[in-house]
């Protein structure tokens, strides 16, 4: 607790003392005027510092406490921060803003019940400072019997009542973290021992305790082993509540509870909504987004439901010879979103992993991949046998790959899908235990993707016509007319079914100049054209 008594034990302030503040307050003025002292009374309003959490007024007291000099090796903290990795960069400057302008040093000792107490006894002969021996520790004075005073011989000792700063020993994680894996350690703070353990490799916390928490490590982490604490240190918001300010348990700020939470929601919809936040942003509660998630995971469902039907006891152990420019355009697309996602995780940028993943699900995979090659496994007799099997391999492929890439921000569906689909072939209990680079094989076909350009260029205008003009999708064409200034005839000779099948078109002719897009009926049938 920070506030203090000022007078209770200060036998030298005479009737104030054994009196607290408040209480001390009104004791001064019942003296004055008893003395007849006041002239004036009248009540005043003026700013007065108060506990964040308690909201009581702060009071100060003089006292002694333990302090480590730290004021004289600024240009030293400021040289080690520099040599760590900021995700994001511009939260450094919050450290350094800290460092160049903090003007006392650090004071270890805290005056409360609970925590780490100081290993120290004062002789209360000579005044000298007892520890005792370093292979006793940890120690607990007020418990320990004290030793003689190693000065004056004295056992007339008093024990230090005072506990540690809890950033005292917090700021030793990375050694704790090192003795947690090697219990067989005789010191957390061997120099040659530690070398291939520190610096860690990442710490993760929120941006409010970057002057505490980071900055005391780094102090500790450089007086003990001169040498950085960690390679990386990745920088989050809060979560704030409805009047924008940070969600905490002391505050009670929170309309709902993370028990109630998982009542009404997935604990994957709570992981998606968590994982759209920004590094270094504060994010604001939001249900919206977690009704996105548990969409995200319906869809997931319905689109795995799709690839089961289609793939289920079939081997896919070997990449077929030809895939067919849908499916390589497929496939290159996801090579290209893993690149990217990969990249995004390699900078701790997990949002914008998540965003790369979350397109080309829901946009390439969803809403054009799966509605291009329904044709092809519905009515796979119109089309080439060994395609229609190569687009099954891919599917399944390409599924997989997906999973996999959403598993960090929804682990629950995800690995209950993988078990349900892949697991029996691959072998690996879970989809947690698999890794990228056995799975996620680039496949790149530029060819395929220009090819592929035009003709979702041409499902979308067929799609925009239908809708325009309140048509189910599944309206046949009788003829669709593809109009253009190039040649896409040859370019597109190989995907007129394909074409065909997405847009219910019955016939399919080109132009080589480009008209107007529009949709005309004639007696109950209807004719496509679309410009490209």
């Amino acid at each position: 607790e920070f506030r203090r008594v000022l007078f209770r034990s200060v036998e030298s302030t005479g009737f104030l003392a054994g009196l607290k503040a408040p209480e001390a307050r009104k004791a001064v003025i019942e003296k004055l005027e008893e003395n007849s002292c006041v002239l004036e009374a009248k009540p005043i309003s003026h700013p007065v510092n108060t506990h964040e959490r308690c909201k009581k007024n702060i009071e100060y007291a003089m006292l002694s406490q333990w302090f480590l000099n730290i004021l004289e090796y600024k240009k030293e903290f400021l040289a080690e921060a520099d040599k760590i990795n900021w995700h994001p960069s511009y939260m450094k400057s919050r450290l350094i803003n800290w460092i160049e302008n903090i003007s006392w040093d650090w004071c270890l000792s805290r005056q409360r019940f609970y925590g780490i107490p100081f290993p120290v006894w004062h002789c209360i002969d000579c005044s000298a400072i007892v520890l005792p021996e370093i292979d006793e520790l940890p120690v607990d004075p007020q418990e320990k019997q004290a030793p003689n005073c190693h000065e004056c011989k004295s056992s007339n000792l008093k024990a230090d009542t005072d506990v540690m700063d809890t950033w005292n020993t917090s700021s030793l994680t990375p050694q704790i973290t090192y003795s947690l894996f090697n219990p067989e350690a005789k010191s957390a703070f061997d120099k040659e021992a530690l070398q291939e353990f520190i610096p860690m490799g990442m710490r993760p916390q929120a941006h409010d305790i970057i002057r505490t928490w980071a900055f005391y490590t780094i102090v500790k982490s450089w007086m003990h082993l001169d040498t950085i604490p960690w390679k990386d240190i990745v920088i989050s918001g809060h979560v704030l509540s409805n009047n924008k300010e940070k969600l905490s348990k002391s505050k009670n700020n929170s309309s709902m509870t993370p028990e109630n939470l998982l009542v009404q929601w997935p604990a994957d919809a709570i992981r998606y909504w968590t994982a759209c936040g920004t590094l270094g942003t504060d994010v604001a509660f939001s249900e919206s987004q977690l009704k996105i998630g548990n969409k995200l995971v319906t869809k997931l469902w319905n689109a795995f439901a799709f690839v089961n039907q289609h793939t289920a006891d079939k081997n896919f152990d070997t990449k077929p010879e030809t895939l067919g420019t849908v499916n390589e355009w497929m496939l290159h697309n996801i090579s290209q979103c893993f690149d990217r996602y990969n990249k995004s995780f390699a900078e701790y940028e997990y949002s914008a992993a998540l965003q790369q993943i979350e397109h080309l699900f829901w946009h390439d995979y969803c809403d054009n991949y799966l509605e291009m090659v329904k044709d092809q496994l519905f009515n796979p007799d119109n089309y080439d046998k060994k395609l229609v099997e190569a687009t099954q391999w891919t599917l399944y492929t390409v599924g997989l790959r997906i999973l996999q890439m959403y598993a960090p921000f929804i682990p629950f569906v995800t690995d209950a899908l993988y078990r349900e689909l892949y697991m029996k072939a691959i072998g690996i209990p879970s989809l947690h235990n698999t890794v990228y680079q056995n799975i996620q094989v680039p496949l790149i076909n530029d060819n395929s993707v220009n090819i592929m350009k035009h003709t979702l260029e041409i499902v979308s205008l067929v799609r925009k016509l239908k809708s325009e003009n309140q048509l189910s999708l599944r309206t046949e064409l009788q003829k669709l007319i593809i109009t253009s200034d190039d040649n896409l005839e040859s370019v597109l000779a190989n995907e007129l079914q394909l074409i065909k099948g997405v847009t219910k078109a019955k016939e399919i002719s080109f132009v080589d100049k480009k008209g107007e897009t529009s949709l005309v009926s004639d007696n109950d049938t209807w004719i496509a054209t679309v410009a490209l």
